[in-house]
């Protein structure tokens, strides 16, 4: 697997923390918060900031 693939799995992945992490387990916002950006804040760093990037 590339960087990529890799990052993209990582942003699905801390979005479907929300769902999981408050209606499965039950953990408050702040946890859940705190797992979603440890999922997607690499994700993004390893799929590339190529949205974030300014065109001229």
């Amino acid at each position: 697997m590339d960087r990529k693939s890799i990052g993209m799995i990582l942003i699905i992945l801390g979005v479907l923390a929300w769902p999981v992490g408050l209606f499965v387990l039950s953990l408050e916002k702040p946890q859940t918060l705190a797992l979603h950006l440890s999922l997607v804040l690499p994700g993004v760093y390893l799929r590339g900031l190529k949205y974030l990037k300014f065109r001229r």
